[in-house]
Protein backbone atom coordinates (compact mmCIF):
# COMPACT_ATOMS: atom_id res chain seq x y z
CA UNK A 1 0.00 0.00 0.00
CA UNK A 2 3.08 2.83 0.83
CA UNK A 3 4.52 2.08 -2.91
CA UNK A 4 1.46 2.67 -4.08
CA UNK A 5 1.10 6.04 -1.92
CA UNK A 6 4.39 7.14 -2.89
CA UNK A 7 3.48 6.35 -6.60
CA UNK A 8 0.92 8.51 -6.40
CA UNK A 9 2.69 11.33 -4.41
CA UNK A 10 5.50 11.10 -7.24
CA UNK A 11 3.18 11.14 -9.98
CA UNK A 12 1.18 14.39 -8.28
CA UNK A 13 4.31 16.61 -8.02
CA UNK A 14 5.82 15.50 -10.91
CA UNK A 15 2.42 16.90 -12.69
CA UNK A 16 2.54 19.94 -10.53
CA UNK A 17 6.25 20.58 -11.74
CA UNK A 18 4.93 20.45 -15.02
CA UNK A 19 2.06 23.13 -14.20
CA UNK A 20 3.94 25.13 -12.27
CA UNK A 21 6.24 25.49 -15.31
CA UNK A 22 4.22 25.75 -17.67
CA UNK A 23 2.17 28.51 -15.58
CA UNK A 24 4.72 30.38 -15.27
CA UNK A 25 6.14 30.24 -18.59
CA UNK A 26 2.19 30.99 -20.18
CA UNK A 27 2.62 34.59 -18.00
CA UNK A 28 6.32 34.88 -19.66
CA UNK A 29 4.50 34.64 -23.30
CA UNK A 30 2.37 36.84 -22.33
CA UNK A 31 4.39 39.75 -21.08
CA UNK A 32 6.21 39.22 -24.50
CA UNK A 33 3.00 39.17 -27.07
CA UNK A 34 2.04 42.35 -24.98
CA UNK A 35 5.05 44.12 -26.50
CA UNK A 36 5.56 42.11 -29.97
CA UNK A 37 2.23 41.06 -30.70
CA UNK A 38 -0.24 44.00 -32.49
CA UNK A 39 -3.84 44.70 -30.90
CA UNK A 40 -5.04 43.02 -33.64
CA UNK A 41 -3.45 39.87 -33.03
CA UNK A 42 -3.68 39.96 -29.71
CA UNK A 43 -7.37 40.41 -29.60
CA UNK A 44 -6.90 42.95 -26.69
CA UNK A 45 -4.89 46.45 -26.67
CA UNK A 46 -1.06 45.54 -26.97
CA UNK A 47 0.93 47.44 -24.45
CA UNK A 48 -1.51 47.79 -21.81
CA UNK A 49 0.84 46.82 -19.67
CA UNK A 50 4.14 49.15 -20.62
CA UNK A 51 1.51 52.13 -20.18
CA UNK A 52 0.01 50.63 -16.80
CA UNK A 53 3.70 50.73 -15.58
CA UNK A 54 3.39 46.92 -15.06
CA UNK A 55 6.39 44.84 -13.82
CA UNK A 56 6.78 42.44 -16.61
CA UNK A 57 9.21 40.04 -17.65
CA UNK A 58 10.50 41.73 -20.96
CA UNK A 59 10.36 45.19 -18.64
CA UNK A 60 12.46 43.60 -16.06
CA UNK A 61 14.66 41.37 -18.32
CA UNK A 62 14.56 42.82 -21.71
CA UNK A 63 12.73 41.31 -24.53
CA UNK A 64 15.63 38.61 -25.58
CA UNK A 65 16.56 37.63 -21.73
CA UNK A 66 12.24 36.89 -21.33
CA UNK A 67 11.88 35.10 -24.62
CA UNK A 68 15.09 33.12 -23.16
CA UNK A 69 13.00 32.39 -20.04
CA UNK A 70 10.14 31.45 -21.79
CA UNK A 71 11.74 28.80 -23.73
CA UNK A 72 13.64 27.47 -20.85
CA UNK A 73 10.56 27.10 -18.99
CA UNK A 74 8.98 25.28 -21.53
CA UNK A 75 11.64 23.20 -22.10
CA UNK A 76 11.28 22.47 -17.99
CA UNK A 77 7.64 21.44 -18.42
CA UNK A 78 8.93 19.02 -20.85
CA UNK A 79 11.37 17.88 -19.36
CA UNK A 80 9.09 16.96 -16.19
CA UNK A 81 6.92 14.95 -18.29
CA UNK A 82 9.79 12.49 -19.08
CA UNK A 83 9.89 10.46 -15.74
CA UNK A 84 6.36 10.03 -15.68
CA UNK A 85 5.30 6.57 -15.91
CA UNK A 86 3.30 6.72 -19.26
CA UNK A 87 3.75 6.32 -22.52
CA UNK A 88 4.80 8.44 -24.91
CA UNK A 89 1.67 8.54 -26.98
CA UNK A 90 -0.14 9.49 -23.22
CA UNK A 91 1.48 11.99 -22.91
CA UNK A 92 0.67 13.80 -26.20
CA UNK A 93 -2.30 15.83 -25.07
CA UNK A 94 0.17 17.37 -22.44
CA UNK A 95 3.05 18.32 -24.88
CA UNK A 96 0.43 19.02 -27.19
CA UNK A 97 -0.89 21.83 -24.77
CA UNK A 98 2.57 23.01 -24.10
CA UNK A 99 3.92 23.42 -27.90
CA UNK A 100 0.37 25.73 -28.23
CA UNK A 101 1.38 27.94 -25.37
CA UNK A 102 5.45 28.42 -26.54
CA UNK A 103 3.82 29.25 -30.39
CA UNK A 104 1.28 31.38 -29.82
CA UNK A 105 0.36 34.26 -31.29
CA UNK A 106 -2.06 35.84 -29.21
Amino acid sequence: LSVGIEMRDSLYSQLIEFGGFLGLAYQVQDDILDVTASTEALGKTAGIDERNQKATYPSLLGLEKAVALSQDLHQRAFSSLQNLPYSPKDLEPLQGIAHFLLNRES
